[in-house]
Parts: C-alpha cells; sequence; structure tokens
C-alpha cells in the first residue's frame, strides 16, 4: 500500500496527474479493503499518508469536493503526530480555496501554520509555503 502511495506522490511532484491519481486510488483501495499488513500504530501512519496523496490527488485533479470528503475522513481520527494532521490540513485548505470557500480555506491553513510550527524551526520551507497561502486568499482576510 505505502509503495503505491509514493508512486502516486512521486506523479505528482513530477506533474502526472492522471497517473498520480490512478495509483492513489489503487493505494486508498488496498487499504480501505483491509489489504495491509500493518500494525496498528504503523497502520494509523499508512492510514493517513495514503489518504494526504489521496487528497493532495484529488486536488490536482481539481476535484475539491471528493478531496474534502477523503481528506475530512483524517481529522476524525487525526494521527498523532502533529505534522501529518498539518499536511491533511493544509490539503484541505487548497480543496477549500479551489471550491471559492476562502474562509474555510483560511481556517485550515492557520491550523496547518499552527501544527507546523511545533516541529518547523521558524521560517522553513513549510511555514513559508503555509504563510504564502494564507497571504494568497483573495478578500480582507487577516492570517
Amino acid at each position: 500500500v505505502t509503495h503505491l502511495a509514493n508512486m502516486a506522490s512521486v506523479l505528482l511532484r513530477e506533474e502526472k496527474v492522471a497517473d498520480a491519481e490512478r495509483y492513489a486510488q489503487k493505494a486508498f483501495d488496498a487499504f480501505e479493503t483491509g489489504r495491509h499488513r500493518q500494525p496498528a500504530p504503523a497502520a494509523a501512519h499508512q492510514r493517513t499518508h495514503v489518504h494526504a496523496v489521496s487528497g493532495a490527488a484529488l486536488n490536482a485533479a481539481g476535484r475539491f469536493e471528493e478531496a474534502l470528503t477523503v481528506l475530512l475522513s483524517v481529522t476524525e481520527r487525526p494521527p498523532e503526530h502533529p505534522r501529518l494532521l498539518s499536511v491533511v490540513y493544509r490539503l484541505l485548505g487548497i480543496a477549500s480555496a479551489g471550491l471559492g470557500r476562502f474562509d474555510e480555506a483560511k481556517a485550515y491553513y492557520l491550523s496547518a501554520l499552527s501544527l507546523a510550527r511545533e516541529y518547523n524551526p521558524p521560517g522553513s520551507p513549510f511555514i513559508r509555503e503555509l504563510e504564502s497561502m494564507l497571504a494568497g486568499l483573495p478578500g480582507e482576510l487577516e492570517p
């Protein structure tokens, strides 16, 4: 399952969205049907990874409603490590912004930023990216 999700991540970085979406769907299906052999803590981490990659692929394909559904399921049983959850909140922000829900996107980006500051030094690339995403939202939003 992890190798499928990792392949989807690589394909997303190469901007091969259709291929990434296909691999992400395979990883998602394999995990959801129980075709993984991980003990509980590792399975929880893998679940979050697979859902995040699936959400990223759906975002890249412009399928924002579907991305929200997949990603929101992670927040129902959040991972123990804040880094994973901050990535999910960032992806939720992207999906919300893609749907024109800018206040919702702001809330997700702020949640991601709050968590990211727990494990990243100030000015890290991830924090700068989140700050840039917040600043890029239209309207009279304040970060």
